[in-house]
């Protein structure tokens, strides 16, 4: 690893560990004041923008200037920005607050999840691929944990080196797969790939969150068919420095894929190669 891209690994551990302190002393009911349109809850149209959100994203941005970042940032919300001289050397891609009704709804108790990410993107082009990911981290802002990953060293749970559950093959009774239930048509795909089956399908409704489960272990597989790529670039490093595979329904690894922050596209996260590919042929 390059000195300078072990640099950026500990910016991204620092902007994840800011936005925690931060939201640490936002109440709920400040926190959770719906402030605009368009912005979150699953939707790249129809969704809200808690004030939160905001707050987090502006920590973020803060901290980036504060640690001379020479980057084109783009945070969920918010118009990409130039930060630094041009040209930039660094695509920077950040949702502030994934889970953003858990974190409304928590009251008194830690709630579901909702979680921070960030993913930095070497620029070599003006398009970006997901190959290109060098450094991306997620933080559950609940408990504190923190997936780091660093293009060929590894991925990192709390500082220990951590790795999909290495599972091949579909089994919902002894092990977790989670499959997005925003959308309709997901819900009804996971209906009929799965029909007849007891076993576990979740959706704690953070996806950020979610598909760091699935490098961590906690969890085998990710399904989702219209997956919001501003996470996702976080995602595929994460998941792949831990053993795991990423392809869209075409059977396709993400890494020569273009990434474009506003914009979907179908994923399977899992544990193999093997697995991922079980589920392909049951959507197929």
């Amino acid at each position: 690893m390059k000195t300078n891209e072990r640099k950026m690994i500990k910016i991204v551990e620092g902007a994840l560990r800011q936005a925690f302190v931060t939201l640490q002393g936002l109440s709920q009911k400040e926190g959770s004041q719906v402030v605009g349109q368009g912005k979150a809850f699953g939707d790249l149209s129809n969704d809200i923008e808690i004030q939160a959100d905001i707050l987090l994203g502006q920590v973020i941005t803060d901290f980036l200037k504060e640690n001379k970042v020479n980057c084109r940032l783009q945070v969920e919300g918010q118009k990409e920005m130039l930060l630094g001289p041009f040209p930039a050397k660094y695509y920077i891609a950040v949702d502030p607050l994934d889970g953003s009704l858990n974190f409304a709804k928590k009251g008194k108790t830690l709630g579901l999840p909702f979680s921070c990410s960030i993913a930095v993107f070497s620029l070599n082009d003006s398009k970006y691929y997901f190959k290109d990911v060098e450094a991306a981290g997620c933080m559950d802002l609940r408990s504190k944990d923190l997936w780091l990953a660093e293009k060929g060293v590894g991925c990192f749970l709390n500082g220990i080196p951590c790795y999909t559950s290495g599972v091949t093959k579909v089994d919902i009774k002894k092990g977790i797969i989670i499959g997005e239930m925003y959308y309709p048509g997901n819900r009804e795909l996971l209906c009929r790939i799965f029909k007849g089956e007891r076993g576990w399908l979740r959706n704690p409704g953070s996806s950020a969150y979610e598909m760091s489960l699935v490098a961590s272990g906690q969890v085998d597989a990710y399904i989702c068919d219209k997956q919001k790529l501003d996470i996702l670039g976080m995602a595929y490093l994460v998941v792949k420095e831990a053993g795991g595979s990423i392809i869209d329904f075409d059977g396709n690894d993400l890494g020569t894929k273009e990434y474009i922050f506003h914009s979907q596209m179908p994923v399977i996260l899992a544990s193999t190669k093997f697995l991922s590919s079980e589920i392909l042929a049951r959507i197929k």
